[in-house]
Order: structure tokens, then sequence, then C-alpha cells
């Protein structure tokens, strides 16, 4: 009987623990410059953002399977143009998406692109992707310019960051 009680203690500890302690999404940005636009790939984890999805608006969305769903895919797009901005000299660039992959190991990838801009001379970076939720969210950006790879992280007090650019960054 002794066994079974610390069975159940056991169990209840798994079942009301998180699924992981830490929280985590990353994105890479790159200025395009054959065809003048930006460029990026972000990835998270897909539970954390079905989460998210869930709380914002009362709806159990499912995403593996999904990825093709029209209404699906405009609610993600504006969930990450709402959760990672760019602000190229003073014009906001909006990302469509061209991809999602969902990989097994329970991480989303988004791979995205802007209107056509010119060669930036500053960039305004906002990334709270999933902040909202997770108040532990810890957010990279690798950014990528004339072959230099710059690295900025971005927390619940540290959402922003301005990119000062010049061609003599090669």
């Amino acid at each position: 009987m002794k066994r079974f009680f610390l069975f159940l203690g056991f169990l209840s500890i798994a079942c009301c623990s998180q699924a992981h302690d830490f929280f985590f999404s990353y994105a890479e940005l790159e200025y395009n410059e054959m065809n003048h636009r930006m460029e990026a790939t972000l990835y998270a984890t897909t539970h954390d953002l079905e989460k998210e999805l869930r709380e914002e608006s009362g709806l159990d969305i499912k995403l593996y399977g999904h990825e093709s769903d029209t209404a699906i895919l405009n609610r993600l797009e504006k969930k990450v143009n709402s959760g990672f901005k760019v602000t190229s000299d003073a014009q906001q660039q909006y990302f469509s998406i061209d991809g999602i992959e969902i990989k097994l190991n329970g991480t989303i990838y988004f791979y995205l692109s802007s209107e056509v801009v010119g060669e930036p001379s500053k960039l305004k970076v906002q990334f709270d992707f999933l902040m909202k939720t997770f108040q532990e969210q810890q957010n990279k950006l690798d950014f990528k310019f004339h072959g230099r790879t710059n690295s900025y992280v971005f927390m619940l007090q540290n959402k922003q960051c301005v990119i000062e650019l010049s061609k003599n960054d090669e």
C-alpha cells in the first residue's frame, strides 16, 4: 500500500509539472541583396505556440497536420507579425509565411519574407514572440548583413533593439 501512495505521489508530480523549464524562440534575419527584401526563419516550440493561440482565442488549435489550412495560416501570419516586428528605416515590414515546417521534435519553423525594400541603414526589431503567455520567454535573433552575423537577446524587460547598419560593416 505504501508503494501505491508513493507511485501516486510521483504520478501527480509528473502530471502537474511543466513540460520544460525554459521558453525559447530563435530567428535568423537577413537582408537579401539579390531581391531587395528581408528574409527570416523563426522557430519556436509548437506546443507553446498552440498554448498561446488557445489562450488568445479560446480555441483548441492543433498545428500539426494543419500547416496548409488557410484560416490557420492567416492566424499564424498575424501572430508572427505581432511578435516579430522589424522596422527598416521607419518602414514597418510585414512578413509573409513562405513555408511552415513542424518537426517531430516539437519545434515549428516559419520561413518568412517581406515586401521589396531598399538596403536598410537602420533596423528596429521588437521580438516578443510568445512573451504574453510565457513571462520567462527568451528570444534570440541572429542578423546577417554583408557577410557578418550579430546576435541579439530579447527578454520581457528588453523586447526591442536598434541595429545601425552601414556598408562599412563588411
